[in-house]
């Protein structure tokens, strides 16, 4: 093989698979002749041959069978069969109990018109069906003869069913976005002694079930530069995927990073749930949340990014050493014993999008262009519509595992604690 400067050199090729893939790399064959002409040499001690990887111990899976004695799958098979009239029974109950604990849950969404005209309903009757036509995945006209036959059944406290103006109306209701926090709220109540873990993570929603960050094309002569999506911030229990809090923002304003309203979450799931574990991923590694989280009595188990923390002139505290040392410790198996949990979370997400729709449907009083820094009310209330549907969905597989009937009415009623838990508290 001649050179650019015209001096000959010996070229190596072989007929190896191993050089035929990978050309440009020696094969073991021509290391060994470039080593015998001497044309490489080792340096140091050879370290002999490595030893085989150790493999992890899988775990078994656990055998979960209901209360009497069914398999787990053929009792969610019999719940599924059951939501269709159990949902809104319960979300019934549930509209009584708000009515009793939650302020403001009877204040009307605007005063009397000038001429007479009567006061719209209370907060919890629109909340209740929003839910109900999130519930149904209708269009709001095919949901009218739904709404006449919930009103003759006495589930919706109304007089004639609402048309689609007054849906948008609601939906649109600053006013009723607490109530629906509340709600949410009292549907995760009953899991209070299942839960010690909660997973944490954020999703995307956008007004169309397909759309860009950068443009929206609503039409052929409708396309929307700099077009948002709305972020829903979650909090998710382990063991049953339970929705402990919700939150929202925009994707483009300088306060909508996910660790942002991490404190927020886990407040607010506190005083329901004794919370020990929480998972994350990378993006809610700060040097402050270990810290935070053992003030509250709460172990982080987020995964250490590379070269992340490894300034000398920094001081570790004592929360985010036993982080460190838990994911090292056990070549690892110790941390991912835990966090291998937590992308159930996805599956809430995907089980959102699957039952209730990845997109939101109300449009909103803003143009999707102006949501950069906060998303529309409409955005929030419908996607808090959805996560109660959720809860409420995961309500009734559990009252048939379990055999318990959960009364909102009666606080004190809740689900026992599982006989095998993923998590086990220290």
């Amino acid at each position: 093989m001649r050179n650019h400067d015209g001096t000959v050199a010996v070229e190596y090729r072989c007929q190896c698979q191993d050089f035929i893939k990978h050309g440009k790399l020696d094969c073991k064959h021509i290391f060994a002749e470039r080593l015998r002409r001497q044309e490489i040499r080792i340096t140091g001690l050879s370290r002999g041959r490595p030893r085989a990887p150790t493999k992890a111990s899988r775990r078994t899976s656990r055998k979960r069978y209901a209360s009497d004695g069914r398999p787990i799958r053929s009792a969610q098979r019999a719940a599924s069969r059951k939501m269709p009239e159990r949902v809104p029974e319960l979300l019934s109950s549930l509209i009584a109990a708000a009515s009793r604990v939650l302020p403001h849950a009877q204040r009307a969404a605007e005063p009397p018109t000038k001429g007479g005209g009567r006061t719209a309903a209370p907060a919890v009757v629109r909340a209740f069906a929003l839910v109900a036509k999130v519930a149904a995945g209708v269009s709001a006209s095919e949901m009218i003869p739904r709404f006449t036959q919930l009103i003759q059944q006495g589930l919706l406290l109304l007089k004639r069913a609402p048309s689609e103006n007054t849906l948008s109306k609601w939906l649109n209701d600053e006013a009723l976005t607490p109530v629906l926090q509340g709600l949410l709220r009292m549907t995760s109540q009953p899991f209070r002694q299942i839960e010690i873990g909660a997973m944490v993570d954020s999703s995307k929603f956008s007004q169309l079930m397909i759309a860009h960050s950068k443009e929206v094309e609503y039409n052929n002569l409708d396309e929307r530069p700099g077009a948002d999506w709305m972020k829903a911030h979650v909090l998710v229990g382990v063991e049953t995927m339970i929705v402990m809090a919700a939150a929202f923002s925009g994707t483009r304003g300088q306060d909508t990073h996910d660790v942002k309203f991490l404190e927020a979450l886990v407040d607010e799931a506190r005083e329901t749930f004794d919370l020990r574990f929480l998972l994350g991923d990378k993006a809610y590694l700060t040097a402050q949340v270990p810290d935070w989280l053992d003030s509250r009595g709460i172990q982080a188990v987020i995964p250490l990014r590379k070269r992340w923390f490894t300034d000398e002139r920094k001081m570790y505290s004592v929360p985010l050493k036993r982080l460190i040392d838990l994911f090292h410790r056990n070549n690892d198996r110790d941390f991912h014993e835990v966090y291998r949990l937590r992308p159930k979370i996805e599956g809430l997400f995907s089980i959102l999008k699957r039952l209730a729709g990845g997109f939101c449907w109300s449009r909103g009083r803003k143009r999707a262009i102006d949501n950069a820094d906060s998303p529309c009310t409409a955005w929030i209330n419908e996607t808090l519509c959805k996560l109660i549907y959720v809860n409420l969905r995961l309500t009734v597989s559990q009252e048939e595992t379990t055999g318990v009937k959960i009364d909102y009415l009666i606080a004190s009623r809740r689900f026992p604690p599982p006989d095998n838990p993923l998590l086990e508290a220290a």
